[in-house]
């Protein structure tokens, strides 16, 4: 299935972009600034476009992480300490809304999935994982990237 907010402009011709046969789960790099606020950091996935297989771990996750921090009423400052005793503090603090239920959640979520660091930057690629988790995973995953315009 495919979700888009209806304030998303898409460019590209879906099918020419998903192939049902290998993508698993396809969403957009999302951009954030970086600690200088002048330049950007990639570790954010939007969620404003997402196409996924039926069943695929990685939604399962991202639901199961949302529903865990509504139900523990966890604050930033509860996140942050999730990610390390030295995490980057000025990167929350930067986008203090996303990290809840928002684009960098799913991009600590999607990290995590693939075995990384929760903060590890993305880049336009793809990845076929592969995992011991009995989440499922199906096909490929895979990042675009994403042009901003004021419309």
């Amino acid at each position: 299935g495919v979700y888009a907010d209806n304030d998303l402009l898409l460019t590209a011709d879906l099918d020419m972009v998903i192939d049902p046969n290998k993508t698993g789960f396809l969403a957009a790099v999302d951009l954030q600034p970086d600690d200088t606020g002048q330049g950007r950091r990639n570790c954010c996935i939007l969620n404003g476009m997402i196409a996924s297989a039926r069943g695929h771990g990685i939604l399962l996750a991202a639901i199961s992480q949302i529903v865990d921090n509504v139900l523990e009423h966890r604050t930033l400052a509860d996140i942050i300490k999730g990610y390390g005793p030295n995490p980057p503090v000025w990167r929350f603090l930067f986008s203090q809304s996303l990290w809840h239920t928002g684009p960098c959640m799913l991009g600590s979520v999607v990290n995590r999935f693939l075995g990384r660091n929760p903060l590890t930057k993305y880049g336009t690629s793809s990845y076929l994982p592969t995992t011991t988790s009995p989440i499922p995973v199906i096909g490929r995953i895979r990042f675009l990237g994403t042009r901003m315009k004021a419309l």
